[in-house]
């Protein structure tokens, strides 16, 4: 094999490696997003719960 057809091989497998790596990347912070939001409902569920609580003591 010429050098420059392993050195253009090498190059498509390291760009084929960066473009699986930034999917991975990308889909952990799709999830990351998912969970903050399902924090924020619960955080907001709660704070619902506690103005009840207060009216129900008045």
């Amino acid at each position: 094999m010429k050098l420059n057809s392993l050195i253009n091989l090498q190059i498509r497998n390291q760009g084929r490696q960066l473009r699986d790596s930034s999917t991975q990347m990308a889909l952990l912070n799709l999830l990351l997003s998912i969970h903050n939001f399902q924090i924020m409902e619960k955080f907001q569920l709660i704070k619902k719960l506690d103005q009840k609580i207060g009216k129900c003591e008045e």
